[in-house]
């Protein structure tokens, strides 16, 4: 690699500031100190650790740990062109150790690289992907909005969340007008509101009954942020079903994350098995997704659950005592429709940032030369 000089961050002379710096470590920013390294706009290279080989683009003064490698570019290199071959370059591969994976100033310098012979044309190629990381960086920050937006809105939607055995508040702040009227919501235990279903793992040392038709579901396939989404990549058969603790969740019920990831909920609209993991709660009669945006706004208390020291977890018994007021049906349906519309939208927008970052990667594919994967 010819584009430019490597050095550690540890051979640099620090200068003394009053002012607070940026400090980037091996895997971007790591805080603020008062001493910089660098002034100007400059690749950094992590060398340390599982995530080494990780590129970081630092501008202004900052100040440079010794688990940062900055890429000082040639004169005929553009800084931002480099910073994006860098990224391309995959530079994880070159890492030497097992424990303790490393990348060194030595090897770097041995990584061949294409360059354009005309600084324009870095500058083009530079720019190109620079406007895509700008609509990225907006599409992110309107999916971050959105996703405090919802969060304040429960909170607000709801009940304040208390002391799960002795409730909290008997009407939530923000109410729709034709419900003000109504009064105040009525006090119920979750066990007396439906059924619970357990979960377990069927043998993995049975091939055979991993490759049914049934939907089995981990702790690991349901997503912080919705309640809608589930991951489905695994079927058990009859037979697991039978010969295992795993249990068939009904169809419309509350897949409940209640070890390994405590705080996790989703509706599945199909019968489905879970791992042991999952306290599962099918309603009688009350509206679905309004149970699970209750249950969700209830995160703190279940986490408050929690007990054991190896694996923290709650029991049917604990969350079946869970306190929770309910309104009308009418008014969770109300509730249930405003939420849900929002999480499509949020839905939406996160399906239109990946499609940006599958752009970007495509079109850096095809802007830079390709590159030999090490064996």
């Amino acid at each position: 690699m010819h584009a430019g000089k490597f050095v550690s961050a540890s051979e640099i002379s620090e200068n003394k500031k009053d002012d607070l710096f940026p400090c980037y470590g091996g895997n971007g920013l790591r805080g603020y100190t008062k001493s910089n390294t660098h002034t100007g706009k400059y690749s950094l290279i992590g060398r340390q650790g599982a995530l080494c080989g990780n590129i970081t683009f630092a501008t202004d003064k900052f100040h440079a740990t010794e688990h940062a490698v900055v890429v000082t570019p040639k004169v005929d290199v553009d800084t931002d062109w480099l910073f994006y071959m860098l990224i391309n370059l995959n530079l994880n591969q070159y890492a030497t150790g097992q424990a303790q994976p490393g990348l060194s100033v030595e090897n770097l310098e041995k990584v061949d690289i294409s360059i354009p012979g005309k600084e324009k044309e870095q500058q083009k190629i530079a720019t190109c992907l620079s406007s895509i990381d700008e609509l990225i960086i907006a599409q992110s920050q309107k999916l971050d909005t959105l996703k405090v937006h919802k969060k304040g809105l429960m909170q607000q939607l709801f009940p304040a969340e208390d002391d799960a055995f002795t409730g909290s508040a008997r009407v939530p702040k923000l109410r729709f007008a034709e419900f003000r009227d109504d009064g105040e919501w009525e006090e119920k235990q979750l066990g007396n509101l439906g059924e619970f279903t357990g979960g377990g793992t069927p043998s993995k040392a049975n091939d055979s009954f991993w490759k049914g038709s049934i939907p089995w579901v981990s702790s690991s396939d349901i997503f912080e942020d919705s309640i809608h989404q589930i991951k489905i990549s695994r079927f058990i058969t009859e037979e697991a079903l039978k010969d295992s603790a795993t249990k068939l969740v009904p169809e419309n019920s509350i897949l409940i994350v209640s070890r390994v990831g405590v705080g996790k909920l989703a509706i599945t609209k199909q019968p489905v098995c879970t791992s042991q993991d999952f306290t599962n709660f099918t309603p009688d009669i009350d509206n679905l997704m309004f149970l699970a945006y209750i249950l969700k706004s209830h995160s703190k208390t279940l986490l408050k659950y929690s007990q054991g020291m190896a694996i923290k977890g709650f029991t049917k018994d604990d969350i079946s005592k869970l306190n929770l007021f309910i309104p009308h049906l009418p008014e969770q349906q109300k509730i249930a429709d405003c939420l849900s519309s929002l999480d499509e939208l949020i839905a939406a927008q996160s399906q239109k940032l990946d499609a940006l970052k599958t752009h970007k990667k495509g079109l850096m594919q095809g802007l830079f030369p390709g590159i030999m994967e090490r064996g």
